[in-house]
């Protein structure tokens, strides 16, 4: 189970560890599959990359800050929650650490796509998992090193 410590919550746009949506150096492909950001994390001495086409940022649903989001940060968490049993094969020793909205990139297609970016965190072995989740509730799906993506 994810052990939820008292943190300050960040609705704002942030910098995270393992972040890269906008002027940032990138590989342009992810498994063959072109995308505009990704985020990285580490799990087990593997990274998984949660990369996000420029197809997939067209289909976002739009939202502005000056309005209510229409998924809730609890609603968001629990959604990261059972996104991150997928990947680390149960939540045990697993760390709420941040959630925040992130805008999507910059430019024309990405003018006021949001998502959620769920930070866990497990001990102190530098294992982190940045978790995004879109505003109508559909995570990124994530690939882990050496495997192949499924989109």
């Amino acid at each position: 189970m994810v052990r939820n410590i008292p943190s300050i919550l960040c609705l704002s746009v942030y910098l995270a560890i393992g972040i890269g949506c906008e002027n940032t150096p990138m590989p342009p492909f992810l498994n063959g599959l072109p995308y505009r950001c990704s985020y990285v994390s580490k799990v087990g001495g593997k990274q998984i990359t949660f990369g996000i086409t420029d197809k997939e940022i067209e289909a976002m649903p739009k939202w502005t800050p000056k309005s209510t989001p229409p998924l809730s940060i609890s609603e968001a968490t629990s959604i990261a929650e059972l996104e991150l049993s997928k990947y680390t094969h149960g939540n045990d020793g697993w760390v709420l650490h941040s959630v925040g909205l992130e805008r999507i990139g910059h430019g024309e297609k990405a003018e006021d796509k949001w998502l959620y970016l769920v930070m866990f965190r497990r001990g102190h072995v530098g294992e982190y998992m940045n978790i995004p989740i879109q505003l109508d509730k559909r995570p990124i799906q994530g690939v882990i090193e050496g495997t192949e993506a499924k989109r």
